[in-house]
């Protein structure tokens, strides 16, 4: 197995069921490191300045948590105190963390359903094992240098946290239209959102994305976020923000193709940056 693209999601996650389909077709769509199609040129030239070959392509496993707590797991210890750990899962082969070139962390909590019917006192320790092992292998997968979209690396919660506050006074002084708010009363609209932008690495997408895609790429550097949906309701005659998440929904077919071009450019980032360095020297 050359490697594996791990999108990890909840089964009524739709938009990563497109995903993970979209990013399968556009792995098959290469021959020889060469696309065809235009909407895949962005990583197409990333696999093909790598000088990757379709035997390199790795595999894309869409991992419901219900599925990662049955998995068997291993951990070693070389004689340089490094650990390394391998994922066996029921009816796919072993994955040791070299093997995985990118991860996407759509998971907010962690469902354990052969614990359902313990004791509640065994049943939360068991959940809360569960939980610090998730933590603690995306923790290691991206100090190794895999790209881990959604990272939990110095984080206690399974995704990362984006209090309200700071992007609404980001997109002030960007100067995004906001949705009236108070410090009581932050949120005032009723959820429903028209239009958005979404930030996916290098990619933008989205309605607004011409006339607000620059500052929102801005914005997602200073927060420190590769992957954010800005959300906009129509309210008179312009279109203000009333939400900005990390969970795309990935309802269209533009969103789904931009993040899935993030995510192929961030599973070769590391061959593309030592091909590169082999050429200039």
């Amino acid at each position: 197995m050359n490697g594996v693209i791990l999108i990890l999601a909840h089964g009524s996650d739709t938009g990563a069921a497109m995903l993970a389909a979209a990013l399968r077709g556009l792995i098959g769509q290469r021959e020889g490191g060469n696309v065809s199609a235009r909407s895949t040129s962005g990583a197409a030239t990333a696999g093909k300045r790598a000088g990757l070959t379709l035997s390199d392509t790795p595999d894309v496993w869409l991992l419901r948590p219900e599925v990662l707590c049955t998995a068997r797991w291993s951990h070693t210890v070389d004689e340089f105190g490094k650990t390394t750990s391998r994922l066996a899962l029921p009816g796919k082969p072993a994955l040791d963390e070299g093997q995985i070139k990118a991860v996407l962390n759509r998971l907010h909590d962690l469902p354990a359903p052969q614990f359902a019917k313990a004791n509640p006192k065994d049943r939360d320790y068991a959940a809360s094992e569960f939980h610090a092992l998730i933590i603690s292998w995306l923790a290691a997968c991206e100090k190794r240098n895999h790209k881990v979209t959604n990272s939990v690396r110095l984080n206690p919660c399974l995704h990362p946290t984006l209090p309200i506050m700071h992007w609404k006074a980001m997109a002030a002084r960007y100067c995004i239209p906001l949705a009236k708010f108070s410090l009581a009363h932050p949120l005032t609209t009723d959820g429903a959102w028209d239009a958005s932008v979404l930030i996916a690495g290098k990619h933008t997408s989205g309605l607004l994305a011409e006339q607000y895609g620059t500052v929102c790429r801005a914005i997602c550097k200073e927060l420190g976020f590769e992957l954010l949906e800005f959300r906009f309701q129509r309210q008179w005659h312009q279109f203000v923000l009333v939400d900005v998440s990390h969970l795309p929904t990935l309802n269209g077919h533009t969103d789904t193709a931009a993040v899935a071009q993030c995510l192929y450019e961030n599973a070769f980032r590391q061959a593309d940056q030592t091909t590169s360095e082999g050429v200039a020297r």
